[in-house]
């Protein structure tokens, strides 16, 4: 079975193709978003019989292997209230301690978060708040009925809807963010 070509092998070999069949080179460095210097280089590497492949990339081995990955998102999907936290915020370095405790294995901050965006799929997101008192139940109750009956009203008499919010101060920041799953904006329950 051949293996499948990557993209970057893909336009060093294209280059050497249109070289072949007479393009200019800086024809094919604009085809291809590349400096001139590069299509001369894939040229040369080619000529002299060298592969146009891609050589693996050198760099510290894995830490956290894929089968100890899926215990990993396991173990953040619970939430951080689960691993002893006050809220279910995760943050880099709280990902760095389920995963000393867990795992075994020391991360830094900068390598959890590359971690969490490449391998685990996570993105920083803000979270939405909602009360812990929240009833739905009720709240689909005056969607559906009551709040229709308001605007009813309020056409028939000429009046305006105004909606006000209760503001205050609160100890807490309201501004936060989280690290979640890609495309799953995390809930937080709040007091207050």
């Amino acid at each position: 079975m051949r293996q499948k070509e990557t993209a970057s092998e893909f336009r060093r070999r294209r280059a050497v193709e249109l070289i072949e069949e007479g393009e200019s080179i800086a024809i094919i460095a604009r085809f291809l978003g590349v400096s001139r210097q590069v299509v001369y280089h894939w040229s040369k590497k080619y000529q002299s019989g060298i592969s146009l492949k891609t050589s693996p990339r050198s760099g510290r081995p894995i830490k956290v292997e894929d089968d100890r990955l899926d215990i990993l998102r396991e173990l953040l999907l619970r939430g951080a209230t689960e691993h002893g936290w006050q809220n279910d915020l995760w943050t880099a370095k709280r990902v760095a301690e389920v995963i000393q405790i867990h795992l075994g294995v020391e991360y830094s901050i900068q390598s959890v978060r590359r971690l969490l965006k490449y391998r685990l799929g996570w993105t920083v997101q803000r979270p939405i708040q909602q009360e812990q008192e929240r009833n739905e139940a009720e709240i689909q109750q005056w969607k559906e009925y009551t709040f229709p009956q308001i605007v009813e009203y309020a056409f028939k008499t000429g009046a305006h809807l105004v909606f006000v919010d209760a503001a205050g101060f609160m100890e807490a920041p309201t501004r936060r963010q989280t690290f979640a799953p890609r495309g799953k904006t995390p809930v937080i329950k709040v007091t207050n």
